[in-house]
């Protein structure tokens, strides 16, 4: 009966993690999913609303998505206005808000590089640097939509059979 329940555990644990790492997977693509969506949003806010970046930022944040508390944080620094520039109160949320999340550093780092173009520039070259990293947000999320169903597949496949592998071992 021990055996059993061990060997039970042994490939749950195992298929658990398996599991897992497909679920960062897919949880990365819908987050980044999500970064391109808003980007529209912020892109037309500040194309045709004309309201300061403060607003703009609140705004988006009450669409209530899983990015809102990030917007919320930079809208909040921003009317504290204790000095630092709208790029590094951007740099700073980016830091503290993904991790998180299932972004890796690099996507991180591609969301910093948006703040260097907005909050000073005219609004045409603001949409115009949203718009480029729009682009770069879609070219990535074809890649990995195309490698993400068979990755997924492996790890929860790898995951099974490494359990049971770890069990027919064990006894």
């Amino acid at each position: 009966m021990v055996k059993i329940t061990g060997i039970i555990i042994i490939i749950t644990a195992f298929s658990l993690t398996g599991f897992a790492y497909a679920g960062n997977i897919t949880g990365r693509i819908n987050q980044l999913h999500e970064l391109k969506r808003i980007t529209i949003m912020l892109e037309g806010e500040l194309r045709y609303s004309h309201s300061t970046m403060e607003e703009t930022l609140r705004t988006i944040a009450q669409k209530g998505d899983c990015f809102s508390a990030f917007f919320n944080a930079v809208a909040l620094k921003l009317a504290e206005n204790m000095g630092e520039s709208f790029s590094e109160i951007w740099r700073d949320c980016v830091d503290d808000f993904f991790k998180n999340t299932k972004l890796t550093d690099e996507d991180a780092a591609e969301f910093k590089m948006l703040s260097d173009s907005l909050g000073y520039l005219d609004m045409k070259a603001q949409c115009d640097s949203i718009l480029l990293y729009r682009e770069r947000l879609s070219a990535k999320l074809e890649e990995l939509d195309s490698q993400a169903a068979g990755k997924v597949k492996m790890y929860r496949s790898l995951g099974v059979s490494m359990g049971i592998l770890t069990a027919v071992i064990l006894l």
